[in-house]
């Protein structure tokens, strides 16, 4: 098994620039290694300055994370209550939605994870980011209200699919990933990175504060 300095060496070897510069915002590098099983391992490299910054980031990037869901999803069914109105029904499957979503985005991050290459964990998560910023900015699909003969929930749903289900998708698997890479990341708490959790919370939190602040002042 190689150190460290040897695994340095060796992704500067075979890609001339070394890939650091691209993973060093998690205070990581990864290397591929033939085990004496056969199979793929990660292991950590700490960069110059970069391990220091790799609980921070993590705790800002689940702050963020977090405070992007919880303020879209008020914010976003409020526009839509022009065309149908703030019934129960349509904040339920708001509601219904969202929670599918983020159930989704789990899954998918649990799926993701199992790869044992992180750095094609990192590359499809980041295309799946980028592309929801084509989404932007937030704005309904489509403005005309359903006919009376299609049903409000299966319209509603599709409209939130297609408004703002990618972008929503890939933030809520963010928290879950960014968890699995920093108990793969060497730092001394990486064995039990579920405190992490805190960042989450009171990004949440915040979130739902600014918008009932928000709407109190509207």
């Amino acid at each position: 098994m190689l150190g460290s300095g040897g695994t340095q060496e060796r992704l500067r070897d075979d890609s001339g620039t070394g890939i650091e510069p691209l993973l060093s915002v998690v205070g990581i590098v990864v290397k591929d290694m033939l085990m004496k099983d056969g199979s793929s391992a990660v292991v950590p490299l700490a960069l110059s300055g970069g391990a220091s910054l790799v609980l921070p980031l993590h705790c800002v990037a689940l702050f963020l994370g977090a405070f992007l869901l919880f303020v879209i999803e008020p914010m976003f069914t409020k526009m839509i209550l022009p065309l149908l109105g703030g019934t129960p029904a349509v904040w339920n499957t708001a509601l219904m939605f969202f929670q599918g979503m983020l159930l989704a985005g789990y899954l998918y991050a649990h799926l993701l994870s199992r790869l044992n290459k992180v750095w094609w964990q990192v590359l499809i998560h980041a295309s799946m980011l980028v592309a929801g910023l084509l989404f932007l900015p937030v704005q309904l699909a489509w403005s005309q209200t359903p006919s009376g003969g299609k049903h409000p929930v299966a319209w509603l749903v599709a409209l939130l699919t297609f408004s703002i289900g990618l972008p929503f998708f890939a933030v809520s698997a963010t928290a879950p990933l960014l968890q699995r890479w920093f108990s793969r990341s060497g730092h001394p708490h990486a064995a039990d990175p579920y405190f992490l959790y805190v960042s989450s919370n009171i990004g949440g939190l915040a979130a739902l504060l600014d918008y009932r602040c928000r709407a109190g002042r509207g």
